[in-house]
């Protein structure tokens, strides 16, 4: 009832034409162009990237709402864009953590959000164990080493070393956290890993 009331109050509204009923309308979600962009990357079996974030302003707008704006919700229409995807059978998706500081002041991780909204098994295998500076304004050296040694096996969850895992990030601009993330479950013995983001930015600096 108060979600009801709440949306009589404050309907949800496009972030692009500010149509009523989503906050990413039908035809603006479809001016999201997919582009599969031709990424290789070792430490994966395949990557399941489908856009280009720089040839996307609506879905630039779409993901820094998510992100740094708290519009949760619109996890529902980005994760779509995953749809044309045929995922491997039985692999289990592992949400890049974040740091439990970072996770308290946001309230939620968008890459968990997004990987609920699809149909696969989560499996929250990895942690965070350093509440590292944000990516976004680092050089690809800085990431790499910023993000180095920041996650570790969880011991509370139990998998198969032969269970295909799928990391899922939001975007991806050098891969430095997600490879970090795939040498550590590597080092653990897991070898089918495939990675997913919604999609690869260019790194302005």
């Amino acid at each position: 009832m108060l979600n009801k009331i709440i949306e009589i109050l404050f309907p949800k509204t496009c972030i692009n034409c500010l149509k009523e009923g989503k906050f990413l309308c039908d035809d603006c979600f479809a001016k999201i162009k997919i582009t599969y962009p031709q990424i290789q990357n070792s430490n994966f079996c395949a990557l399941f990237i489908p856009c280009y974030l720089h040839q996307n302003p609506i879905l630039r707008k779409a993901v820094h709402k998510l992100k740094y704006s708290f519009y949760k919700d619109i996890s529902l229409e980005l994760s779509e864009l995953f749809s044309k995807f045929t995922l491997p059978k039985n692999a289990h998706i592992i949400p890049i953590p974040l740091h439990k500081k970072r996770l308290k002041y946001r309230g939620f991780n968008q890459s968990e959000i997004l990987a609920k909204n699809l149909s696969q098994p989560i499996s929250p295998i990895l942690i965070r164990t350093k509440n590292t500076n944000s990516q976004a304004t680092l050089s690809k050296t800085d990431r790499q080493k910023n993000i180095k040694n920041s996650f570790k096996i969880n011991p509370e969850i139990s998998l198969l070393k032969t269970t295909p895992l799928i990391i899922l990030d939001d975007i991806c601009t050098t891969f430095s956290t997600m490879n970090e993330a795939a040498i550590t479950l590597k080092k653990a013995g897991f070898k089918i890993i495939y990675g997913m983001a919604l999609a690869h930015a260019e790194l302005k600096h």
